[in-house]
């Protein structure tokens, strides 16, 4: 319970972001983190700690929680923004002559791309 009450402490303080490129590069920021406190860890403990799943398997939650807010923010900001053009209505050019309506307003064709 203590060790891992330190680890997460000493994890608290490093920066997440050179932590979750570390990980995702091979190397193992619980390793450094630990540094000269692994000597005293049994042989079970210091190859589960410096293994390859510990640390990316620490972090795949939280990033994987993080991008779905991203992606789910995006996607309600692309949504909105939709609407919102759509609800504008057609563009006016000035370059053209306008197009009388039937309700006798003057519009102008937009470009076709």
């Amino acid at each position: 319970m203590f060790f891992s009450l330190m680890i997460s402490g000493l994890a608290s303080s490093l920066p997440p972001v050179s932590t979750l490129f570390a990980t995702f590069l091979g190397e193992n920021p619980i390793q450094h983190l630990l540094g000269p406190t692994l000597a005293h860890l049994s042989a079970v403990q210091r190859d589960t700690l410096t293994g390859f799943g510990f640390s990316p398997g620490l972090v795949s939650g939280p990033f994987h929680h993080g991008l779905a807010i991203v992606f789910g923010v995006a996607t309600a900001m692309a949504l909105i923004s939709a609407v919102a053009s759509a609800l504008r209505g057609r563009h006016q050019r000035t370059d053209e002559p306008p197009l009388p309506t039937a309700k006798g307003r003057q519009w102008r064709r937009a470009p076709s791309s």
